[in-house]
Formats: structure tokens, sequence, C-alpha cells
């Protein structure tokens, strides 16, 4: 379920990596090859250039308040993308299901 859109005010780059969005993702339902069972994304606000990059565990480092994406949009909504293009991708092919985390990397070339 979405949440209604945040109102407030949010800061704009005017340059290349002057402000990068960044979340975790996970635990994933099922972990990749390798034990990967969680994601981190990095969004560059200026270019939208992004990179994912997947973990095998995570510690509690967030600046974010759980439950709130309204608080960090730009890396929610990527996030939002990828997981909702690799489902996608999924449910059309006989790949075998742990692999899905490794085509995360894949769709994000698609975005930027």
């Amino acid at each position: 379920m979405t949440k209604k859109p945040f109102v407030g005010q949010s800061a704009i780059a005017n340059g290349l990596l002057d402000l990068v969005h960044t979340d975790v993702c996970g635990p994933l339902s099922i972990p990749a090859r390798g034990g990967f069972s969680y994601f981190i994304t990095f969004t560059d606000d200026h270019s939208r250039y992004g990179y994912v990059y997947l973990m095998r565990e995570w510690n509690s480092l967030s600046v974010t308040p759980p439950g709130t994406p309204q608080l960090n949009g730009v890396a929610e909504r990527r996030n939002r993308t990828l997981l909702d293009m690799v489902r996608s991708m999924m449910s059309f092919t006989e790949l075998p299901r742990p692999s899905g985390a490794t085509h995360l990397r894949r769709r994000l070339s698609c975005l930027t």
C-alpha cells in the first residue's frame, strides 16, 4: 500500500555528487546466490545515475526512521521501481527464483 505524498521541501543538487540518495532494502524473501539478502541503492540527485550494491547482512545505521518513505522519496521510489521490474521479469521467466537479486543490477542499467 502506498502512502500519501509528502508536501515538504527537498534539496536539489546543482552538480554531480552534490547530493546522493541512498536506501537499504531487504531482507529479500529468497536470498540470491552467494547469500545476498539485502541491497543498497545509491542515486545521484543531479544525474539520477544509480548503483546497486548487494549485501549479505545489514547493520542498522539508518538516519531515516523505518516506515517513513516520504522522508527519502528518491531512494524509496528507485527501490520500488527496481523490485517491481524484477518481480515482473521473474513472473515471465523460467529462471530459478534465487537469481532475482542478481537481476537488480541489470535492471538498474535500464533506468540510468
